[in-house]
């Protein structure tokens, strides 16, 4: 996991994402919650966590993101 790390940092500003690997490293992104704008209302940032539980996911997401993350999913 080399590439999305670097790539998630870049794009998440909002709220808190966590990625957790498939050796169970964890991968925090993003400020945390705190108010955001959305749609012209007041908000709350979500925290969201993602645990990948094959190694292959990376790459695949980065191929065919739908797919991968829908894939992924189930």
């Amino acid at each position: 996991m080399l590439l999305l790390p670097k790539l998630l940092k870049r794009f998440v500003r909002q709220g808190r994402l966590t990625v957790i690997t498939p050796d169970n490293k964890r991968h925090v992104f993003g400020p945390g919650p705190g108010p955001i704008s959305f749609a012209g209302q007041n908000k709350i940032a979500p925290e969201v966590t993602v645990r990948f539980s094959d190694d292959k996911i990376e790459r695949e997401i980065f191929l065919n993101p739908e797919l991968a993350l829908a894939e992924g999913y189930m």
